[in-house]
């Protein structure tokens, strides 16, 4: 068609194509008086070959089925299974093309049915809340053991979203030095933080709340007003805790058994873990 004189543009529009592409294929043809690919330097890729898509298929399969597997060992039980061999990097690479990398291992999470029941209901009877009105008076507390010295790591092999599938938790394992520490948070700001030495029970949590509450409630709340919430921990329920927070009129709020991820300290216990391990590394 060129031959006979036709414009570039005509006979892109006479075959349904761009007209950059019909002029990058003339061009080929003038250079090399052919439209073939130049042979690229490097060895072919081995999953590229025939059967690329089958081979893909199998590595995913056998990641799946042996999650927290090493790359070594993993390569191993693929090249048992495929026709050709594949060296760890090529695994890897395919396992990242679908998504799959090592991740660690979160711990189980398991709530039953009767305190998911629990946690609706709850949520159900806050969802009138507003901030001005009742977020702003409540004093959020708990209590965050802080790792000293790193776990064993366990990793497993998931894509982002497989995090909370059975297969891909458990206990992460290993021998650790750990602080204990209390604190609390409001509207206002980060309130008191306390390290707890030794273990904690219902007298040394009475202690605790008694030293370091009382400034945050007359800092905050001197005109009282506030709501303190606390988890359903046995030293938060005991009876000699409810007492003292009877005797003492501590306005506590009710909270749903298994929800810490409901409570907003939860991230500022998180942090703490961060910087104090980021100090002593």
């Amino acid at each position: 068609m060129i031959n006979d004189g036709q414009s570039q543009r005509k006979i892109a529009k006479l075959l349904g194509v761009s007209q950059s592409g019909i002029s990058k294929f003339v061009k080929r043809f003038k250079e090399r008086e052919s439209v073939e690919n130049i042979t690229r330097s490097g060895r072919p890729l081995k999953l590229s070959m025939k059967g690329g898509k089958r081979s893909d298929r199998q590595i995913m399969r056998v990641a799946r089925t042996n999650r927290r597997t090493p790359l070594a060992e993993l390569t191993c039980i693929v090249n048992q299974t495929l026709p050709h061999k594949v060296s760890s990097r090529t695994v890897r690479r395919r396992l990242k093309f679908h998504g799959y990398t090592k991740r660690k291992v979160n711990k189980t999470l398991t709530i039953n049915t009767t305190n998911r029941k629990r946690r609706i209901s709850w949520c159900r009877q806050k969802l009138h809340w507003t901030l001005n009105n009742h977020w702003k008076s409540v004093i959020f507390s708990d209590e965050t053991k802080v790792k000293i010295n790193s776990q064993i790591r366990v990793s497993v092999w998931r894509k982002p979203d497989e995090v909370w599938r059975p297969e891909c938790l458990g206990q992460r394992g290993g021998r650790c030095l750990s602080v204990m520490f209390w604190g609390c948070v409001t509207y206002h700001g980060v309130g008191t933080l306390e390290p707890v030495i030794g273990n904690i029970d219902s007298e040394k949590y009475i202690e605790c709340l008694d030293q370091n509450l009382w400034p945050v409630i007359a800092k905050n709340f001197p005109d009282g007003g506030y709501i303190f919430q606390e988890d359903n921990a046995p030293v938060h329920t005991s009876r000699r805790t409810s007492e003292w927070e009877k005797e003492n009129n501590v306005n506590c709020m009710s909270w749903p058994a298994q929800s810490h991820d409901i409570n907003i300290i939860e991230n500022v216990c998180g942090q703490l873990n961060s910087n104090l391990k980021k100090r002593n590394t």
